[in-house]
Formats: C-alpha cells, structure tokens, sequence
C-alpha cells in the first residue's frame, strides 16, 4: 500500500525523491486478484461423482484422490462405465440436443392428419421419441465414433414403433401449402377392411402379403355396432383413410369410434417394443425398391434398416427437434436453422454476423423487421442462405421437398467467418459444413461446462482451450472430453484458472435432474421423480414427482445460446427438498409391511449411513465426524422430546441429512 511521506520522512530522503513518491501515490494500485481457495479432494471428486453417476463418493475412491489426484481420471472412467452414468447421460444429451418440452400436439405439423394414439400408446410414444437422439448420441460414444457424427449421421437408435412413425410420416407428402399426396394409397384402390367378422386370425396373418386376410383387420365385437357411434361391419375404408385408420388401429384405436366404444381394440405394441431400442440405418430406396411398410410389426421388430424417401440426417431431423421447433410460411425454416446452430456450434445468429451474402428471401411483402436498417434485416442476411438448406430437402411440414424451385435454388453456409457458397445438397451439405466448423468441439466443451458448474467457462481461458485441443486430438471422442473435462480445475477448481479468476467458484444446487437421481440411485429407489416412468407409477413416485416441479431442472429456450440452469437456492426449493426428503423418510425409515433400509431399534447403523451415504460424506473426509455428531445429536434430541417416538426421530433425522448442503449442492 503507498502511504504519503511523513515530513522526516522528506529530509531524510532529499526534496525530489520525496516530491515523487507523493506523485507516485496518486497513480491507481494495480487489482489484485481475487482470492482464490481451492477445492480440496473431498469437494471435488464427490462432485465428479455426483455429476456422472449421482452416486455417492466411497472411501476407497476418496482416499486413492487424496493420495494421488492424478487418479481422478481414471475413477471418471470407471464411472462411466456404470449403469447409472448411462442414464444421466442420457438426460444430459436429451436437453443438449433439444430433442424434449414437446408434446404430442406438437407432431401435428408432421402429421397434419392427426393420430389415432390411445392415452398409453401417446405417451410411450413421446417419451421414446424425446429418448432416441440420446441413445444415438449414447451409441456413439460407446463406439468411439467422432462426436462430428451427431450432426451428418443417418445411424439412429430406434425401437419399431418409433421406426412404424417415421415410415408412416414417409407415406405422406405434405408441400409447403399443406395439400397432401398419399405414396402408398394415392387411388381407392388401397384397401382395408375392420371388423368382429373379419376373418384373420391375429396381426400377423393381417399383415402377410401371402394371406387371404391381408390387411383385413380384427376388432372386438363391441367395436362394430353401426348405432353406437362406430361403424359397419366390416368396415371397408379404401385410399389415405384406410391408411390411417391401420395406424390407428396398431396403436389401439380407430378414430371413426367413440373412444368409449373403442376401448376394446388393444395396441399391437408390447412393452417389450417400446424398450427394444437398436441402431438403424435410414436410407432411401435405390431403384425400384419399395420403402419400408410401417404396418409390418413382424418385420419392424427385426429390421436394421428403415428405407423411406425423406432424409433423417443428423439430431436436426429428428421428429423431436421438428416438433420442437416448427416452421411455417412465413418463418421458413428460420427457427430451424438457428436452434440447430444453438444446438451444433452452441451460438446463434445475431446482428453482429453479416456475411454480405444478398438474402434470398422471397417474400413479395416482407414484414417490417426485415427491412433495410433494422436490427432483424442484418441478421437475416446470414440466416436466409442457410435456412435454404432445410428448404431445399424439406417442406414447412417435414415431408420430403418436392417443389423444385425450392430444390434447385442455392443455399449458403455462412457462419463465424465459415462460408460455403452455391450449395445445393439440402441437409447433407448442411451436415457436412457443420460437422467440420471450428467452434463444435468449443460448443460441446461448453455445454458440459454448464452442466457442470451452472455456468459458463470463459472460452479464452487457457485451461478451457487445452481440453478443447485433446477433444480434437482425440478425434472428437467424447468420453476423451467427459474424462479430460471433469478431471480439469474448470470442474474441480482444485487450481486457480482464468474461468474462475474472474468470475466467483460455482457452488450451485443440484438441479432437479441430480436431485432426484441422486436420491433414487443412493437409496436404491426406482426413479423417485418419476421423471422415466409413464404408467404404473407407485404412491411414493406419485407424491414425490409433484413435489419435485419446484425444484430447478435444466431447460432450454427459443434463440437462447445457454441453457437454463438455476444456481438459486430460493424458498421454493428449499421448501420442495424438505418435503421430498419427508416422503422417502417414510418409505425408508421402519417402511412396513416390507424389509425397511433403516430402523429405529438400530439407529446408530442408520445414522453412519446417513453421513456416508445421503450426505455423501465417507470416513476419510475430514468432515465426517463432525457430521456425524451433529446428525446424533439432533437424533438424540428428537428421542428425548416428548410425544416423539423413535421412529419420528429417525425419520427427522433422515430428513436433516437429506437436506443438508452436501446432499442438496454441488462442488462443497
């Protein structure tokens, strides 16, 4: 610190020495840095481990970290190859890839329609549809094939009701107008047939081009009464309603009946379709070759390939990210495009990219934020030439392209100083160009980052560009980028890095999807959220998914490059966590009729389970005995409380430990 000199001070030092220190003292003090404390072994590697597996840290991991920190990577290796790291991957690559906050309603411009789904059958089939682009990215990684896949790939991982949608989708054409061309039925020479008097024998036997009873169809005796709101029988719908009426009908329903009637037609589907998920290929048909019939559920049920006329290329044409963000006459894909640079290269089109390409936008009446001079009209400018790579390979409905104007004219991909001009191979030069622009192995670094911390990591950050340069050097393996990442100071903090130099250390709450998995995977309870299940839900599911809508869960938004991720322990979470922690108190703690995982006539047992297992807080921690007497003391308390029972106190007990900052944060 400079002080002004004392005048003896002057004297001893002769007049201009001492006229220029006093000048010297009005020059500004160079900032120091922050203070920086870094995070200690068993701060972090219970946050590593939390991260990939929401399992709790044991004390053979901590103490080889303590002994060695350089054997954090290969624990993240080990973790990963754990059956709970897959599903919180999963999860992950679900918001990361935006392929979920969709609904059935949402897939009406894909099939404009409509669906002949019974209320089970939707939702399966939403929930496989938001799953498939995860288990691909998924299949990926364990195969080690470079991450640049995501984006040019036509490999998926599809079960064969998913596989049954997109070839029924492919039977349609819808052009940009929305008038209809049916590929399979476009006469009334197509026909099928419904009835209690049809007479096949089971699915199998209708759908054999061999069988006398082809594409006649079954239906319970109830279903066919002409004066109880359904139809003759038989029913002889030809053309595209008998079309659509046979995928209703493999999903147990026909939407000619009243549903009360209808409820007799069960789904062709079992359950073991719905969970049989393989990688597929999907390619054209070469020649004369037919696509696939997605009426044949014996054939589904094996197949590798799925041949249809409309590209799928990639997680940007998946049905999830069409229902996710569609596009219509006037937005033209624009939308599209931009959410699939958000999702690729983790940035968006704003007013700061103009690549003086001229818009090629044909509107004869564009709107006023087009217009020369606005902010919109620069931005435009960049995202009309690349939206014309949607345009050129799809309608505004996701059917196949066939207007040929649209086909022939020329697109652009022009992003961060990147540019490809005169493309005209719709999706896959899209795929391509995407595939090797520089900022994809920084957008996924990044991803992971908020993932991670909740927050971003400062992309000139020296540590940041290191991980970004073994990713590619790697190949873009992604476990290479999971383990290089998390084993970095920029998820530790176990070193001072520019990232956290100049922006504070993150201590966030764990979201609701680590909140839940954490304490479904520690306690050894099926997905206490219910954030997976879609039927059959059990009382503790049922009470606990409600409770935890108050708690934090990562999302996504139109035009928004970050993800939503709160680091904000406010009442509302606070208040849900608590009331969570009470329900499963119940079911764990002297649960009967059943073995319960804790009881009140042991609780000392339960009360170092509590610290090493819900806290997370293993013998080797410094923390932990200090831990344990706060959690016996409350237990003894509590027991000694009138009107309070042992079983009351434990339970309470349980609760304090669930609730503690270890339990309900990340990176303590």
């Amino acid at each position: 610190m400079l002080r002004f000199p004392r005048l003896g001070d002057a004297r001893a030092l002769g007049l201009g020495a001492a006229l220029l220190l006093a000048c010297s003292s009005s020059m500004p003090e160079p900032t120091p840095e922050p203070p920086f404390e870094p995070f200690a072994p068993e701060a972090y590697t219970a946050k590593v481990k939390n991260l990939l597996t929401g399992q709790a840290l044991t004390e053979a991991e901590l103490q080889a970290v303590q002994a060695d920190p350089n054997k954090l990577p290969e624990l993240i290796d080990t973790w990963l190859n754990t059956p709970e790291a897959e599903a919180k991957l999963l999860a992950f690559f679900q918001q990361a890839f935006q392929q979920t906050q969709i609904t059935i309603s949402n897939f009406s411009d894909q099939l404009p329609s409509g669906f002949g789904f019974n209320a089970a059958t939707q939702n399966l089939f939403i929930k496989s549809a938001r799953e498939s682009f995860a288990r691909t990215a998924l299949q990926l990684m364990k195969e080690g094939r470079p991450w640049t896949e995501t984006v040019t790939s036509n490999r998926y991982v599809l079960n064969a009701p998913l596989m049954a949608y997109m070839a029924f989708a492919d039977t349609w054409t819808f052009n940009d107008k929305g008038q209809r061309t049916n590929r399979l039925a476009p006469s009334a020479a197509f026909t099928a047939s419904f009835g209690s008097s049809v007479a096949a024998t089971s699915y199998v036997d209708s759908v054999n081009p061999g069988s006398a009873n082809y594409l006649k169809f079954k239906t319970p005796g109830t279903t066919n009464t002409a004066g109880a709101g359904c139809m003759a029988d038989p029913y002889v719908p030809t053309g595209q309603t008998a079309v659509s009426l046979i995928y209703d009908y493999m999903h147990g329903r026909l939407r000619n009946c009243n549903p009360t009637v209808a409820n007799g037609i069960v789904s062709q589907w079992t359950q073991a379709d719905w969970d049989n998920w393989k990688v597929v290929t999907i390619r054209r048909p070469m020649g004369t070759e037919q696509p696939t019939a997605f009426f044949d559920i014996p054939k589904l049920r094996t197949a590798t390939e799925l041949v249809v006329n409309t590209p799928r290329v990639g997680f940007m044409t998946t049905p999830a990210f069409f229902a996710n963000w569609p596009t219509n006459p006037s937005n033209q894909h624009r939308v599209t495009i931009n959410q699939t640079t958000i999702v690729a290269l983790n940035k968006s089109f704003d007013d700061t990219i103009n690549n003086n390409i001229p818009s090629i936008d044909t509107d004869t009446d564009p709107v006023d934020h087009v217009k020369p001079g606005t902010v919109c009209f620069s931005c435009h400018l960049s995202l009309d030439p690349m939206r014309q790579l949607f345009r050129q390979t799809y309608s505004f409905y996701g059917s196949e392209q066939t207007d040929a104007a649209q086909k022939t004219l020329a697109g652009a991909f022009a992003f961060d100083d990147e540019v490809a001009m005169n493309l005209t191979g719709g999706i896959s030069d899209l795929a391509a160009n995407l595939a090797k622009h520089h900022r994809l192995p920084i957008a996924w670094t990044q991803k992971l980052c908020y993932y991670a911390n909740s927050t971003a990591c400062n992309e000139e950050d020296p540590e940041f560009l290191r991980v970004v340069d073994v990713f590619k050097a790697s190949n873009f393996n992604f476990r290479t980028l999971l383990r290089e990442l998390f084993s970095s100071p920029l998820v530790t903090l176990a070193t001072r890095t520019k990232t956290f130099t100049e922006s504070e250390a993150p201590v966030t709450i764990q979201r609701q999807e680590h909140f839940c998995s954490a304490i479904s995977s520690r306690l050894g309870i099926n997905d206490v959220c219910a954030m997976n299940t879609i039927s059959g839900l059990t009382a503790l599911q049922t009470a606990v998914s409600s409770l935890s809508l108050s708690i934090p869960a990562a999302s996504y938004s139109r035009g928004a490059e970050s993800p939503v991720v709160s680091r904000d322990p406010n009442l509302f979470f606070r208040a849900s966590v608590e009331n969570i922690c009470r329900r499963v108190a119940d079911e764990v703690v002297d649960k009967t009729p059943g073995t319960p995982r804790y009881t009140s006539a042991m609780p000392q047992p339960a009360i170092d389970d509590f610290v090493k297992t819900v806290m997370g807080i293993p013998v080797a921690d410094a923390r932990h005995a200090a831990a344990r007497s706060i959690l016996a003391e409350h237990f003894d308390a509590a027991s000694k409380t009138a009107g309070i029972m042992a079983r009351d106190a434990l339970k309470s007990t349980f609760v304090l430990a669930c609730s503690s900052p270890t339990s309900v944060s990340s990176g303590l």
